[in-house]
């Protein structure tokens, strides 16, 4: 149900130039994650883009759209604390005869409230779709779609410049050597470390003692072009230079761990793998991989068909087949053709 009004939803798009969907992303967003679609479709991931999206935002029987091939921009942000809430911001083209077809098979609701100059439709406590003749598309779970769309109309505060995640996301992209396609950022606030710290109790903080002092961690991605390298970068900013440094042998040991799964290397990731690299300065740690973007895309392709696409689920390996019921009269054969199998001497 959520998969397809996420689907759905992004198609009720705009006459007018939208905003674009990363300036309807709150400030103190915990996990913020924005996705190209256009970059995607050009570049060698198309195919695991396509397989992808398509397998997860079904959308309901009698609608005409793929959400793969009209999604050009969405931002995903989930909250800071306990709240079991996201939403997505999402920029893309439809035709009106379209979206009318479409609308006209979802199963929506009727329930209908206002957030400024977007028109919330849904279940408060459920899915939630916000419409805006600027736009971008807004569809969520719970409050925070509402969240979204009070930065979009500009009277909440968004990730503006100076952010968290504003700076790490400037710091990733300004790494590669084409914009990213895929952009994600966290910045686990104190209260919820502390928590974490508390939770493994001695042993278990004191193992994972560099990672809970991480302010903020991100990764971005880069499609690359036909024949060129993709590249991968990661970046932590850490509460001390000691904890920066436990966390780059940390990464290196757990790169190390996988490189030696042979599942890794026969899926394709070896080259990945080998070609990481993680370096400690001050208070960061930067890290970065790289590998033919075809090679990738490739193997990425193989991962999304076998365990992501929700396709007719295989049969579990240790269940027996099922034979059709014997007859009253059944006489069962021999089982070979000499006389010792037949019951002879």
């Amino acid at each position: 149900m959520v998969a397809c009004a996420i689907a759905l939803g992004y198609f009720g798009l705009f006459a007018r130039r939208p905003r674009a969907p990363i300036d309807a992303i709150p400030g103190d967003s915990f996990l913020v994650a924005t996705v190209n679609g256009e970059a995607l479709r050009s570049s060698p991931f198309r195919s695991p883009f396509v397989s992808l999206v398509d397998g997860r935002l079904r959308l309901p029987a009698g609608c005409p759209l793929k959400a793969s091939e009209r999604i050009d921009e969405a931002a995903l942000s989930i909250p800071k604390g306990e709240r079991s809430e996201l939403a997505v911001a999402i920029s893309g083209r439809a035709t009106g005869d379209e979206l009318d077809t479409c609308r006209g098979v979802f199963p929506g609701s009727s329930t209908k409230t206002r957030a400024g100059s977007f028109e919330l439709t849904g279940d408060p406590t459920g899915v939630r779709v916000g419409l805006s003749a600027r736009g971008p598309l807004i569809i969520g779970l719970g409050s925070w779609p509402e969240a979204l769309a009070n930065v979009a109309d500009g009277t909440a505060p968004g990730l503006g410049s100076s952010s968290a995640h504003a700076t790490l996301r400037a710091s990733l992209t300004a790494r590669l050597a084409f914009p990213p396609a895929v952009l994600i950022t966290v910045v686990p606030p104190k209260t919820l470390r502390e928590d974490l710290r508390t939770f493994l109790g001695g042993e278990g903080a004191a193992k994972a003692a560099s990672l809970l002092q991480i302010d903020a961690i991100g990764l971005a991605m880069s499609p690359g072009e036909k024949g060129k390298d993709a590249e991968l970068v990661f970046e932590a900013h850490c509460e001390t230079e000691t904890a920066c440094l436990d966390a780059r042998e940390f990464l290196m040991a757990r790169r190390f761990d996988l490189s030696q799964k042979l599942g890794a290397r026969l899926a394709g990731f070896g080259r990945l793998l080998d070609a990481f690299t993680a370096e400690a300065k001050g208070s960061q740690v930067f890290e970065s991989t790289h590998d033919s973007a075809d090679a990738v895309a490739k193997s990425l392709e193989g991962v999304v068909t076998r365990y992501l696409r929700p396709d007719d689920p295989a049969p579990s390996p240790t269940a027996r087949p099922t034979l059709p019921p014997r007859a009253p009269d059944e006489v069962l054969p021999p089982r070979g053709n000499n006389a010792r199998d037949a019951g002879g001497i």
